[in-house]
């Protein structure tokens, strides 16, 4: 193990939200608007966990900003299955899941060349906060991470965040 992937459990969530910079989109005090919950609410959203009671809390956090299309898989096997059929404007996925982690679902589609959209937008949720998952994530290809449990306005600006490049209109009144 090298002296990079050595972390300790007292690394706070405060580390790990600050190193996940992100790539493009509104600062951290951004404030939506009307039109940002109107264009959020005609994407399509894919949440990938394990737990269904988790994909219901993340589903229920993306309708209280108006999304209404939220497809859900229990896997990365099935998000694949999805992503090969569906076009998605958004994935947010576990970090650790049976079979195919976040990490790896990441890395899936970052190289694949029968999905829609390879370069679509990755959020990752994850209750681990140690400072090398995150950079594993980042590495994989993810645009943002959040940490569970969190509050549904602090999704809603790192869904924004990592819709910032693939979607400029959001940035219009930002």
């Amino acid at each position: 193990m090298t002296l990079q992937a050595m972390t300790t459990a007292e690394e706070t969530v405060q580390d790990v939200e600050t190193a996940a910079k992100p790539k493009a989109g509104p600062g951290k005090n951004f404030k939506p608007s009307e039109k940002h919950f109107q264009h959020l609410s005609k994407l399509t959203y894919l949440i990938v966990d394990d737990s269904s009671f988790s994909r219901k809390i993340i589903r229920e956090a993306l309708g209280l900003f108006g999304a209404r299309r939220t497809l859900e898989a229990k896997d990365g096997v099935e998000a694949l299955e999805i992503l090969a059929k569906d076009h998605v404007d958004l994935i947010l996925t576990d970090y650790e899941m049976p079979m195919i982690t976040g990490v790896d679902l990441t890395y899936m589609i970052r190289r694949s060349k029968e999905l829609h959209n390879p370069a679509v937008p990755i959020v990752m949720i994850s209750s681990f906060t140690e400072k090398y998952r995150l950079q594993e994530a980042i590495a994989a290809g993810i645009e943002e991470y959040v940490v569970k449990p969190f509050a549904p306005d602090k999704l809603l600006c790192h869904v924004v965040r990592a819709l910032g490049v693939a979607h400029p209109a959001l940035l219009a009144d930002s």
